[in-house]
């Protein structure tokens, strides 16, 4: 696997920021969860 995010082509550019998306909205509701107990 590339780690160098800048040599991404776009699609793979793309790919990340909706799973870097999908991690920050979990964690938001994993610590919106935790300040409900």
């Amino acid at each position: 696997m590339l780690k160098n995010l800048a040599k991404l082509d776009q699609t793979e550019m793309d790919k990340v920021n909706v799973d870097l998306a999908a991690a920050g909205v979990a964690f938001k509701r994993t610590l919106q969860y935790a300040g409900d107990r």
